[in-house]
């Protein structure tokens, strides 16, 4: 499937687009912009997901993977039925290309979340998973799903 210069596996891609139409200017795809969000929120959800079911190491691993498995089937069938590479910039094209960012979402948070040892298969992108599920922990005030989180909020920043 062709989505023109979306990036639906590693966030970055689009972090990167999207900063350099902003510096030089330029038309920017809406699909795009919204998949920044889009990720951030799908983290957070896969977050809420992951502190609802008590869950840790491979029984949680387990359920992400179910979850990421059913969003690309999601994405497969959504796109069987609607052919959104007709249109790249469309509707169509651009509901599933978030369905598959919530996909990817699920994937980095999972590897954080349920695989904390194992590394990341992107490090822009898997610094945002890991800002977003360090704040999750933070905001809730209970115990945290990761160990660590302020040291990780605060370790870009320290020299």
């Amino acid at each position: 499937m062709t989505l023109g210069n979306l990036f639906t596996a590693h966030i970055t891609g689009n972090l990167v687009v999207v900063a350099a139409l902003v510096v030089r200017g330029g038309r920017m795809n809406l699909a795009q912009v919204l998949a920044i969000p889009v990720f951030i929120l799908a983290v957070a959800a896969v977050w809420l997901l992951a502190r609802a079911s008590a869950s840790r190491g491979p029984r949680l691993a387990r359920r992400l993977l179910l979850i990421q498995f059913l969003l690309l089937s999601c994405v497969l069938i959504f796109s069987v039925i609607t052919e959104p590479s007709a249109h790249p910039h469309g509707l169509m094209a651009g509901i599933a290309a978030m369905i598959a960012v919530c996909a990817m979402a699920c994937q980095f948070a999972l590897l954080r979340l349920a695989l904390p040892v194992a590394p990341s298969t992107a490090v822009m992108t898997g610094n945002l998973t890991n800002t977003v599920l360090s704040l999750m922990d933070l905001l809730s005030r209970t115990q945290p799903l990761m160990a660590g989180d302020a040291a990780r909020l605060r370790a870009p920043f320290i020299s």
